[in-house]
């Protein structure tokens, strides 16, 4: 076991998709591209002190299934889930 390597962190983003378009036409934009930069807040927080797997934003069951098998498989050593309505 390397205790020096980085630890391997998942990030899960959740998101509603009947909100998606909300918010269009507007100074801040749609919902999805204030997630979009929610996403990248986090993964500057984490910068230089993880392996980032970051997910797409998820907005299914299923979605969220095939994520947390891919972190799986990535051996990933914990998933931070940021979930926003």
């Amino acid at each position: 076991m390397n205790i020096k390597r980085l630890p391997k962190i998942g990030l899960l983003f959740i998101g509603a998709e009947r909100f998606m378009e909300l918010g269009e036409g507007t100074k801040r934009g749609t919902y999805f591209e204030r997630k979009l930069i929610e996403c990248e807040d986090y993964k500057k927080a984490f910068k230089g002190q993880a392996e980032l797997f970051p997910s797409d934003i998820v907005c299914t069951r299923k979605a969220a299934e095939d994520w947390a098998d891919k972190f799986y498989n990535d051996k990933v050593d914990c998933v931070v889930i940021q979930a926003t309505l």
